[in-house]
């Protein structure tokens, strides 16, 4: 069975204060991580959220993500 969880990437982008949104797969107690099309900075980031709303209001795209 699978699990699915977001997180933030431990890196930051260039010339940003941004990082990579993160997919981190579990399968059978084996990681892997998939960089999703979006970054955040990282106090826009909830990493105590339920379900999938790890993305704060104050986001101006929090919805689309």
């Amino acid at each position: 069975m699978a699990t699915f969880h977001i997180e933030l990437s431990s890196k930051s982008i260039k010339d940003k204060k941004e990082r990579l949104l993160m997919l981190r797969i579990t399968v059978e107690r084996r990681h892997s991580r998939v960089a999703l099309m979006s970054s955040i900075k990282p106090y826009q980031f909830n990493k105590n959220a339920s379900d999938f709303n790890c993305v704060r209001a104050n986001h101006p795209d929090q919805k689309k993500i």
